[in-house]
């Protein structure tokens, strides 16, 4: 994101002695971060905005003073399929107010200034994928596109539980932050700062009733038509759309609703190594259709040395204001590096059709404490749980018991019953906040055409019952009704989209192979507590370690905090002990952190 830092005063703080120290805060907060402040704006004495240098198109103002900011990039796609930058957003809020956010894809954030009424709104996409931070102290408030920044300014402390719950599911939940009193603006949040304070306004979850009477048909002829228009509003927009294709569903999903005559020719790229069978399927598509296609081979992430791994991981993670793995975050920085900058279509939150958390899990009618904590200990705390060990005693013990009380809370505040409701975890607590963090960070230089997040596709996604998104079933029947021939290649799993909608004996066969292997697969990382990593991370945690010092030394800091296991960090200085990769990315991103604060204080 372009950072930004919005500051609102009250009337009897502003002109203050105390409020001049704060405002002469602001340039050392941007140059901590590395960027030099180049923009300032005021709308009256009470409301100011900071900004490093926009690009083109993405701040606006008026005549009247006026002004709308995008901090995700100077351009985004409306609904129609027509490009708007900032100063149409300004119009398009000013005649619809919230109903524009709505009309235009995620992911975006920005603020509009208006100085009419000395405010500033902070706005966010439907899906809360762009990433704004908010701060409210007694004399002023503050919001920002980034918590490292909005920290170092108004000196936050560490928010000792909110870390703790993003070591154990390994992102942070809700409104959580690393910091105390900084809070993410949620989705479906609007907020406004005016005389020092701030104002919310929240629309209701917008989940309509399902339809009882919807047919399967029905519901498989609306899929068509909902994809067919967030996809062709994507490639009218931009014509040059390049497609990370995978051999999953969901860019089969994609490829499936671009027009025949539309694929030849068009960019796609794969990451991965070349003999995996991800790589070779999406060979196979990208031949029989005719894309130009590129294979980012992954091999030479084992070439890096320790120093460029570091410089690799730390520059990726302060991108993300340490708040993603730095190993794996640091492969998509990788990668990206090596791909053309034109505007892509990404795959991500196609599992919201597809039912992401349904494997093993019951269609039970409503949500039970016993249910929570079952999907915690088998899915949600696998894959990027740090180890426990890393926590004194009895952090430990808390850390579990905020992970669970989090979990039921937004689990239990859809009012939906079980399948439903960890859908709606399954966007809020992993794509708002991974996968938009992600996203987030990479804009304005990437652009991300993300169709599986346009509202009409969420609405969509949320009238069919689980029994038709389970197994990837009507997913499989969108791609086989737009184009029969790519329902029958196979995936990366050996089934083909047909496969899947099959019921001769041999198919359920295999699918029940296919099941209960998965199944051995958590057990076994259940009991280890290795979760799969990313491709390329575990590679580049390796590259780190090969170094002349151990990982010890990487983290000198980290011994200041007493929820900190000192007898695990002393076994990990003497060699005695080697991290997994997510607890190393996890303890490194905390070492940034309290690096980066080291001078807060003193300002």
């Amino acid at each position: 994101m372009t950072p930004f830092l919005a500051l609102s005063l009250s009337p009897d703080f502003q002109g203050s002695e105390q409020s001049a120290r704060l405002l002469g805060r602001v340039p050392r907060s941007f140059k901590r971060l590395g960027f030099d402040l180049v923009h300032q704006f005021s709308l009256g004495p009470t409301m100011l905005l900071y900004m490093a240098a926009p690009r083109d198109g993405q701040l606006h103002q008026t005549h009247e003073k006026n002004f709308c900011l995008l901090a995700t990039g100077p351009s985004l796609n409306i609904d129609s399929g027509a490009r708007a930058d900032a100063a149409a957003l300004l119009s398009l809020w000013s005649s619809e107010g919230r109903r524009a956010l709505d009309r235009i894809a995620p992911p975006f954030g920005g603020c509009i200034g208006s100085r009419q009424t000395e405010s500033i709104n902070l706005l966010t996409d439907s899906c809360g994928l762009a990433h704004l931070y908010l701060w409210e102290g007694e004399s002023y408030s503050a919001a920002s596109s980034s918590c490292l920044l909005l920290a170092h300014f108004v000196n936050a402390e560490l928010d000792t539980q909110s870390l703790g719950i993003h070591g154990r599911v390994g992102n942070y939940l809700g409104e959580g932050t690393p910091f105390l009193g900084i809070r993410k603006l949620e989705r479906r949040r609007t907020c406004r700062l005016q005389a020092g304070k701030m104002l919310f306004e929240q629309d209701s979850l917008d989940r309509a009733p399902r339809e009882q009477d919807s047919t399967r048909e029905r519901l498989i002829e609306e899929g068509v038509a909902v994809l067919t228009r967030s996809v062709q509003a994507c490639l009218k927009a931009y014509s040059d759309v390049s497609l990370e294709l995978s051999g999953g569903l969901d860019s089969r999903l994609i490829l499936a609703a671009i027009p025949p005559d539309l694929r030849r020719g068009r960019r796609a790229f794969t990451l991965g190594v070349p003999d995996s069978p991800d790589v070779a399927i999406a060979k196979r598509l990208a031949r029989e259709q005719r894309l130009n296609h590129e294979v980012i081979d992954l091999s030479p992430l084992a070439d890096l040395s320790p120093e460029e791994t570091l410089t690799l991981i730390r520059s990726s993670s302060l991108a993300s204001d340490h708040c993603a793995n730095p190993f794996s975050r640091g492969v998509l920085d990788w990668v990206n590096a090596r791909i053309e900058r034109v505007p892509r279509f990404s795959g991500q939150n196609g599992e919201f059709a597809r039912g992401f958390y349904y494997a093993g899990q019951p269609d039970a009618p409503s949500v039970t404490k016993e249910l929570v904590e079952s999907l915690a200990r088998w899915r949600i705390c696998v894959n990027q749980a740090v180890d426990l060990a890393v926590f004194r005693e009895p952090e430990r013990s808390h850390v579990t018991e905020d992970v669970l009380s989090q979990l039921k809370r937004m689990l239990g505040s859809y009012g939906a019953p079980w399948l439903d409701s960890t859908d709606e975890f399954y966007l809020e607590g992993r794509m708002q906040r991974w996968v938009g963090l992600d996203y987030s960070s990479a804009c304005p230089p990437r652009n991300i055409q993300a169709p599986f997040f346009h509202p009409g596709f969420i609405t969509w996604a949320r009238s069919v019952p689980p029994a038709l998104k389970g197994g990837g079933k009507i997913a499989s029947e969108v791609i086989a009704r737009l184009d029969p021939g790519l329902a029958r290649i196979p995936l990366d799993t050996g089934f083909s989209p047909h496969d899947l909608l099959a019921r001769a004996p041999w198919v359920r066969a295999r699918k029940q192979v296919e099941f209960l292997r998965k199944g051995a697969r958590k057990i076994w990382q259940r009991a280890t507590g290795l979760g799969r990593a990313p491709v390329g991370a575990e590679t580049l945690f390796d590259n780190l370690l090969r170094g002349g010092g151990g990982f010890g030394d990487l983290i000198p800091r980290l011994a200041r905090l007493d929820w900190i296991n000192p007898q695990w960090l002393d076994s990990v200085r003497a060699g005695r002990r080697r991290p997994d990769w997510v607890t190393a990315g996890f303890l490194l991103n905390l070492e940034w952190i309290l690096e980066f604060r080291e001078d807060a204080s003193g300002d």
